[in-house]
């Protein structure tokens, strides 16, 4: 099999796990919730159906060569764009409130893991001559480090309960400024005015079919996680604060 087609089975394959460890988790916090069934039901399918069909928009768009482009930012980053925008709408929603509320703090950060998945498979698409080094933890890209952060993190929001809003809060704004760091190597690879690095045609594979899902869904999971728990966060010490503190 050829290595570009691998790598392509490879991501779609960690994508698709993710979406349904994703959904997963969101059924088992709807079920801590105090939303009727019917209603639990009907968010656990609406969320899948628009999982899905982003997913077939995403695959639809590449394959017409939409996100093929060289240019500033990279054409892939607008499905990281508009996808965290759609996280961040859906988080302030009774609903998604509601349903953070209850969720379990581990939860969101130990699933940061994922991320670790991610760099091996970059590894591996260098290994294969597929990617080029830059884009691998042996070049300048460091989130293998948030995953194993992840892991750690979890651990200690699990056995320190009482500084768990702390811990979740300092592995969040680490995970997102190193995978910031990660978004800006490749958009300063890209042929631009504030081009840095050697620019590789390899890197245009992320705007081809399956490529695409690494950042119109990987990246947007790690972000929106990471916009979640933080959300989470403020949340709970909201409600703490709330419960601490009886109004006159």
């Amino acid at each position: 099999m050829h290595p570009i087609t691998t790598a392509a089975i490879l991501i779609t394959v960690l994508a698709v796990i993710c979406m349904v460890l994703l959904l997963t988790g969101l059924r088992k916090a709807l079920a801590y919730t105090t939303l009727p069934t019917p209603k639990q039901n009907r968010t656990l399918i609406i969320t899948g159906l628009a999982i899905t069909g982003w997913m077939l928009v995403l695959g639809l768009l590449a394959n017409r060569q939409v996100f093929a482009a060289a240019g500033l930012p990279p054409r892939p980053m607008f499905t990281v764009l508009f996808g965290l925008l759609v996280i961040l709408a859906l988080s302030f929603t009774t609903t998604g409130k509601r349903i953070l509320q209850v969720t379990p703090l581990h939860w969101l950060v130990f699933f940061q893991a994922f991320r670790i998945g991610v760099e091996l498979w970059f590894w591996h698409a260098y290994k294969t001559e597929v990617f080029p080094r830059l884009m691998t933890f042996e070049g300048a890209n460091l989130d293998i480090i948030a995953g194993i952060l992840a892991l750690l993190a979890g651990f200690l929001i699990l056995k320190q309960p009482r500084q768990a809003r702390v811990i979740a809060t300092v592995f969040n704004i680490a995970g997102i400024l190193i995978l910031l760091n990660t978004l800006r190597v490749a958009a300063l690879s890209m042929p631009s005015p504030i081009q840095q690095y050697p620019f590789d045609e390899r890197l245009l594979l992320l705007g081809q079919p399956y490529f695409i899902y690494l950042p119109g869904i990987l990246v947007v999971l790690a972000l929106g996680l990471h916009i979640l728990s933080l959300r989470q966060v403020y949340l709970l010490s909201k409600t703490f604060f709330n419960q601490a503190v009886p109004s006159a």
